[in-house]
C-alpha cells in the first residue's frame, strides 16, 4: 500500500511537471504535442494505480470482517 501511494505521489508529481512545461511559450508544436502524449499516459497509469489502491482497500476491509 505504501508503495502504490509513493508511485502515485512520483506520478503526481510528473504530471505536475509536464504541466508547468507545457506552459513554456518557448516550446515549439511538435514538443507541446510531445508532451501531452506523455502526459496522458502518466494519467493513464495513475488511474490504474488509483484503481488498484481501491481494490487493496476493498480487501482489507472485507479481510477485517472475518
Amino acid at each position: 500500500m505504501k508503495n502504490i501511494n509513493a508511485q502515485i505521489k512520483d506520478l503526481d508529481d510528473r504530471i505536475h511537471v509536464l504541466s508547468e512545461r507545457s506552459y513554456s511559450p518557448e516550446i515549439s508544436g511538435s514538443e507541446l504535442k510531445e508532451i501531452n502524449k506523455r502526459k496522458k499516459k502518466l494519467l493513464k497509469n495513475k488511474k490504474k494505480l488509483l484503481k488498484k489502491f481501491e481494490h487493496n482497500q476493498d480487501q482489507l476491509d472485507y479481510n477485517e470482517l472475518d
